[in-house]
């Protein structure tokens, strides 16, 4: 690692002109209280909250100021306003840390991407050459660099004005806080927390890391009266009494916002000596900034103004271009500018000056007519455009200033450099801000093929970004009003942002169809190709697998004439179908794993395998669980950790889902509930496409399992209409609490309501599994017989809803208990079929449910059947150990099962059988796998237990008992 010296503080911190600290010692120290912990390597993040002007920047700065004293190297970030660059205020920490510990010529792939990122000039690698996987990658690699920093000494990074922060820099918090968890990183926000400034973003994600351990919020108050004297009292020496007066004023005024408590004094003067009670305030705070204006003449008030348009920062040569002003003219009036407190200089140079802050910007602003501004922005952008070519970093301010022109005639120049300044956002993989900005840009031109142009643009940055929703919402837009080609665009788009969260395809299919129907109209045959296999996908979504299928076919068969090899791909990666339906099933697994081998064969690398290609894997990984093949399920699931680690949050999810799956089913519940937390968090990342009802449904299996939902159980009154509820989810409550009227009432309704229709759906298993659930507890043999034929179809296989949300283990075994109840078929073969299937995936959580089943219908035709009680006596070992409730209570459901009067242990019976055999301790211990000891234990237990003197008469009872 490169030694590295830790930055100076910024020279504004450092300026003898700081106004004094008062009043946030409490605030402070809870700031500098975290810093042990940092040191000791342990990740911290503080947002200081508050509105404008109420003292953040300057709480942040004392809080850093000091704690750089204690050895940490501080690097300060802010955000810009209007035409903030992508993943600001992170851009400039990284880049100075990126120069410190790496050097600036450092060519490593991380660091590449970093400064991919974060260099506002740089090349465009193409459209082609992006991914949803690139946002999760930057996040690793800034957190290496991070965490490689720390090493050296703890760290310190400034993100100011986090409200004015794009989206992109926003979403990579949670994912930094989370890497960093060992670092010694200390991350200290401000953000503006009234309206207008306050963003639903910003909101969002702060709750988002409220869950985070290491993370809060302080708010900040505006000063108390009290806090506004000792305010005054470190101004001026005058007495108590004129002090006190002249505070209260201040605090009327001002409200007690601390940058207006001392723009106030400003405009008061230095006060001294017993004339303090007689300084003249003005009535009010606008009064208070025009006032100062009004010391500048109105030449000067017009630069002023000029320089409020083009930014925070003065710029005394850009100031010049605007007004056509001498250098010397416009030099004058900013040193009368700055001697009015209008401006300063925080860097000590009269050519380096900025507002003092954005409340004074505005105010500025708020003076210009409406009717000048828009000459104004004109000027500005054709100043900046002067400087041909110009630099990419000047895009965003051309964009902003030309809309801000709109009514001078300025339409095509907006939309031009709105919609370059969204391409370097892509470049740089901020996808929030490029779709934002290229939405924007759609919603200036007049255009039509331009505005679809741009909207599909939108779009696709929205899906790269996994905001699917946004990304469909503008696709159907281009499908409504679009030109026959764009629709056709607008329904391949619209398809790919709905199968990657999971949802019904039926939108997709009627777009695609519609766009497809204008026969030659709609873009070209390798175009019309793909949107057939979007079609063939989607209709699998929608669970016309019949129809899905021959339109595969159909577009593979296509594919193949075109002679075209990455089509073909593209082709079979979108057309293959996705269902978990027992008929289609295993020829969708065989043909997802030919995918994936196919599409990785020329890689030589994991960088190398498309991202796209990580569908076959993630689907194989839920087909492998339903169908019981373990290897299959393995080798998905190291195919998914990859993409996890390659394309993130996306990926990520999928793959929780898979750990949650796993540990479910093997009866790690405790396991499997951290794995549902970390998948409900990178749910997160969907963003509007987030569902709550899979995580809950997750942890309702789990509370389920465990018996911890007794406190729904307070909530349910039997009387809940299906109308206006998830009916099956009902009636599985009302089967867990053994309802019995309302259970029936709901199984006959859900029962008359039955239609094929429901049995292509994702959630088809489980509702089956809950009908069967209930049919078993209410001994409905009318229903029970319906329900078998409709769960001989998934005999072999296990039922599980959607990706591993409900996962209710092997259909044999309710096959088994259906047959139980019906006095048909062979409910052995199907136990022993289930019993099979759960060993062979390793599921024990299953495998103890298919013993309590098979143990129940075991001591149903014999209630002296040793074997159900040595199943249930395993059973119950296993679930008392695991912490099973629900597996107990179901095999102490019966008195049977629950031990005999004489308290002879199904395995005290299996010796006493042994030793009937006439085999001696050592013998039995061998066949029993167990001590020789043991075997002696359970001897004298036994002979208590039956009041026998000797093994004879132990043996004796035992026939008698008829246990022999």
């Amino acid at each position: 690692m490169r030694a590295w010296k830790p930055p100076l503080l910024p020279r504004a911190w450092r300026s003898s002109d700081q106004p004094p600290f008062v009043a946030r010692e409490e605030e402070l120290d809870a700031v500098v209280s975290v810093w042990p912990d940092v040191v000791s390597g342990a990740v911290h993040c503080v947002f200081v909250t508050g509105e404008p002007g109420v003292g953040k920047t300057r709480l942040i700065a004392e809080a850093a100021t000091r704690l750089s004293v204690h050895g940490a190297a501080v690097f300060a970030g802010s955000c810009v306003a209007e035409f903030g660059a992508p993943f600001e205020p992170l851009d400039a920490p990284l880049r100075r840390l990126l120069d410190l510990v790496r050097g600036a010529t450092a060519t490593d792939a991380a660091s590449r991407l970093i400064r991919q990122a974060i260099t506002a000039d740089r090349a465009d690698p193409g459209p082609e050459a992006r991914d949803p996987g690139d946002q999760h990658r930057l996040a690793t690699a800034i957190v290496g660099l991070l965490g490689e920093a720390a090493e050296s000494r703890p760290i310190v990074i400034i993100l100011d004005d986090l409200h004015w922060a794009d989206e992109a820099a926003l979403r990579l918090l949670p994912r930094m806080i989370a890497g960093l968890e060992d670092s010694s990183v200390l991350l200290l926000g401000g953000v503006r927390s009234t309206h207008p400034d306050r963003s639903a973003v910003v909101d969002r994600v702060l709750a988002n890391l409220s869950s985070f351990e290491g993370v809060r919020r302080i708010s900040l108050q505006t000063l108390t009266p009290d806090e506004v004297l000792a305010y005054v009292r470190t101004r001026s020496t005058a007495s108590d009494a004129d002090l006190l007066e002249v505070a209260t004023r201040l605090r009327f005024l001002t409200g007690g916002n601390p940058f207006l408590l001392r723009e106030a004094w400003r405009y008061a003067g230095d006060i001294a000596g017993p004339d303090v009670a007689g300084i003249s305030l003005p009535e009010s705070v606008n009064d208070l900034l025009y006032t100062r204006l009004d010391t500048i003449d109105p030449a000067q008030r017009h630069l002023l103004e000029a320089a409020a348009v083009l930014g925070m920062d003065v710029v005394a040569d850009e100031l010049a271009a605007i007004s056509g002003e001498p250098a010397e003219t416009v030099l004058d009036a900013l040193e009368r500018a700055l001697a009015a407190g209008l401006l300063e200089a925080p860097h000590g140079a009269v050519d380096d000056l900025r507002f003092p802050h954005a409340i004074a910007r505005q105010a500025v602003l708020d003076g210009i007519p409406a009717r000048d501004r828009p000459a104004l922005h004109a000027r500005a952008a054709a100043m900046l455009e002067q400087r041909a070519p110009a630099p990419a970093r000047l895009t965003q301010r051309l964009a902003y200033h030309y809309v801000h022109a709109l009514d001078l005639g300025f339409r095509d120049e907006a939309v031009l450099y709105t919609a370059a300044a969204a391409e370097l956002a892509a470049s740089r993989i901020a996808y929030e801000e490029a779709a934002r900005l290229f939405e924007q840009a759609a919603d200036l031109t007049q255009s039509p093929s331009r505005r679809d142009e741009l909207r599909l643009a939108a779009a696709r940055n929205w899906r790269l970004a996994a905001d699917f929703a946004r990304a469909r919402a503008l696709a159907e837009q281009v499908c409504a009003l679009g030109a026959p080609p764009d629709q056709l665009r607008g329904a391949i788009e619209y398809e790919e942002a709905t199968w990657r969260p999971g949802i019904h395809g039926a939108r997709a299919v009627e777009l695609l169809m519609r766009a497809l129907d204008r026969s030659g109209e709609s873009g070209t045959r390798a175009e019309r190709v793909e949107a057939l296999a979007a079609l063939a996908r989607a209709t699998s979504f929608s669970g016309r697998l019949d129809e899905a299928r021959v339109r595969a076919a159909e577009a593979t068969r296509q594919a193949r004439a075109l002679g075209d090899a990455q089509l073909l791909l593209r082709v079979l990666r979108t057309a293959y179908l996705h269902s978990f339906r027992p008929q289609i099933l295993r020829e969708a697994y065989d043909h997802a794993g030919e995918i994936w081998t196919v599409g990785t064969a020329r890689a030589t690398s994991p960088a190398d395998i498309g991202e796209w290609l990580y569908a076959a894997p993630n689907y194989r990984a839920a087909a492998a669980y339903v169908l019981g093949d373990k290897g299959g399920l393995e080798q998905a699931e190291t195919a998914l950790i990859a993409a996890a680690a390659r394309a993130g949050s996306y990926w990520q999810y999928w793959r929780d889902c898979v750990d949650y799956g796993r540990h479910f089913i093997a009866g790690r519940l405790e396991a499997a509930r951290t794995a549902y937390r970390r998948a409900a968090r990178a749910e997160a990342a969907f963003l509007s496409d987030a569902r709550s009802s899979v995580a809950a449904q997750q942890l309702y299996m789990i509370k389920r399992e465990l018996g911890q939902l007794a406190p729904v159980r307070g909530v349910i009154t039997g009387t809940e209409s299906p109308h206006e509820h998830w009916a099956p989810g009902l009636l599985g409550l009302y089967t867990e609490f053994e309802m019995r009227r309302p259970a029936a009432r709901m199984l006959a309704w859900l029962l008359d309501q039955d239609a094929a229709v429901r049995h292509e759906s994702a959630e088809w298993p489980a509702m089956l599994a809950l009908l069967a659930e209930a049919a078993l507890f209410l001994e409905d043999r009318d229903a029970a017989a319906r329900l078998r034929p409709l769960m001989l179809e998934y005999a072999g296989l296990n039922l599980m809803s959607g990706y591993f949300v409900s996962c209710f283990g092997s259909a044999d075994r309710y096959l088994g208990q259906l047959d139980g109840l019906l006095d048909s078929g062979d409910p052995q073969a199907s136990f022993d079929a289930a019993l099979a299937l759960d060993d062979r995936l390793g599921a024990t959580l299953d495998a103890a449910h298919t013993r309590t089943a098979l143990a129940h219908w075991l001591i149903s035709r014999d209630a002296r059947s040793r074997d159900a009680l040595v199943l249930a006596e395993r059973v119950r070992a296993d679930a008392t150990a695991a912490g099973w409730a629900r597996v107990l209570h179901a095999v102490e459901r019966d008195a049977r099962l629950r031990g005999r009067a004489d308290g002879l242990t199904p395995r005290e019976i299996e010796i006493l059988r042994l030793i009937d055999q006439g085999l001696t301790n050592r013998a039995i211990a061998a066949q029993l796998f167990i001590s020789e000891h043991t075997v002696a234990n359970h001897m004298r237990s036994i002979f208590t237990k039956t009041s026998s003197s000797n093994r004879s008469h132990a043996v004796r009872y035992a026939r008698d008992e008829g246990l022999m």
